[in-house]
């Protein structure tokens, strides 16, 4: 077991001071179990972050628009196609 030595404000001291004796749990307790929350939090987190693709699909957006497949693809020559005939017809 490792001994750590921190410093912390008056605000922090009596936040610690009321866990302690809300918890009835010594100062050394109180933070280890602090630090497992906190802990246990973060890798929760990290477990529910979803991938832009799954944040996409909930969105709705995915299936939404109509237009060509492969527009992706070949947008540059729809659009010089698309100006071309719109300045032709004026």
């Amino acid at each position: 077991m490792e001994t750590i030595s921190f410093r912390i404000d008056e605000d922090i001291k009596k936040e610690l001071t009321y866990v302690k004796e809300t918890l009835n749990a010594t100062q050394t307790q109180a933070i280890k179990d602090a630090i497992h929350a906190l802990y246990q939090y973060l890798l929760k987190q990290e477990k529910s972050k979803k991938s832009p693709q799954e944040i996409f699909k909930e969105s709705g957006y995915i299936g939404s628009f109509r237009g060509k497949k492969d527009l992706s693809l070949d947008y540059k020559r729809d659009l010089i196609h698309g100006l071309k005939a719109k300045h032709e017809s004026k």
